[in-house]
């Protein structure tokens, strides 16, 4: 019975089990939840706006060289 419904990884899982009385090794709840494709989710940090349309200063060509774009 898993009571963490999928919102964690094997640590959390692992203890889940030994309060339903299954006791296993962290490796071996790890590598069942891999070979099963299981993954705890993550919290992700949040998310920076950016914007597409920021256009960034032209610099000086100091040494003339000549930068065109070749089509």
């Amino acid at each position: 019975m898993c009571l963490s419904n999928g919102t964690h990884g094997f640590p959390r899982l692992q203890a889940d089990l030994i309060k339903a009385g299954r006791q296993h090794s962290r490796k071996r709840v790890a590598r069942l939840m891999r070979e099963d494709g299981v993954y705890g989710k993550t919290q992700r940090g949040p998310s920076r706006p950016r914007s597409p349309t920021r256009t960034l200063p032209q610099r000086p060509d100091l040494i003339n060289r000549g930068f065109a774009r070749m089509q």
